[in-house]
C-alpha cells in the first residue's frame, strides 16, 4: 500500500507542468494559477528542477517495481491469478482500488 500511495506526490513532479498544455486557455490559465498557488512554485521551476524530476521519477520506477513483483506473486503463487493475492481479490487489490478513486477524486476537486 505504502508504493502505491507514493505514487501520486512523485508523479505529480513529473505530470503537473504538463497538463496546461492540454487543456484551453481557460482551463490552462485557472490550472497554472492554482496549482501554483497550491505548490508556491512556477510550473516551469517545478518542470525545471531537473533533480527533482530525476528523483520523482527514480521513486516511481521503484514504487511501481514492487506492485509488479507482487502481481508477479500472485500469478505464480499456488492459487494463482491476475490479483495481488491471486486468483481472488482481496485487501490489497480493494486498498489500490480504494487510492484510485480518491486520486481521482482529488483530480478533480483542483
Amino acid at each position: 500500500m505504502k508504493q502505491v500511495s507514493a505514487l501520486v506526490p512523485a508523479t505529480r513532479r513529473i505530470l503537473v507542468p504538463q497538463i496546461p498544455a492540454l487543456l484551453d486557455e481557460r482551463g490552462a490559465a485557472y490550472f497554472r494559477r492554482t496549482r501554483e498557488e497550491m505548490f508556491g512554485v512556477t510550473l516551469e521551476a517545478m518542470a525545471g528542477d531537473k533533480r527533482g524530476v530525476e528523483q520523482a521519477w527514480e521513486s516511481v520506477e521503484a514504487d511501481v517495481e514492487v506492485a509488479r513483483q507482487m502481481l508477479l506473486r500472485g500469478r505464480e503463487g499456488p492459487r494463482g491469478g491476475p490479483f495481488f493475492e491471486g486468483a481472488e481479490a482481496g485487501g490489497l487489490r480493494y486498498a489500490e482500488e480504494e487510492f484510485s478513486y480518491t486520486d481521482n477524486k482529488a483530480w478533480e476537486t483542483w
